[in-house]
């Protein structure tokens, strides 16, 4: 069975929870997830512990499970 995936950057927001938000309100379970739209960069030279937690802090708070961080 196919599951329906979304790529993050088609949903431009002002901010990680916002992008966040708009995305799960779609109801999907699959995100191609950009880094751009958490740190500022698709391919951050550094992640740091605190952005990696608060990015899947974010997809587990909204259900979105399936995520492929880019």
């Amino acid at each position: 069975m196919a599951i329906l995936g979304l790529l993050s950057r088609e949903f431009p927001s002002a901010s990680l929870e916002a992008h966040l938000d708009v995305i799960a309100a779609t109801g999907t379970a699959s995100v191609q997830f950009d880094l751009e739209s958490a740190v500022g960069h698709t391919f951050p030279l550094e992640l740091s512990e605190a952005a990696a937690q608060t990015v899947k802090g974010g997809f587990l708070n909204r259900q979105l499970f399936r995520a492929r961080i880019i």
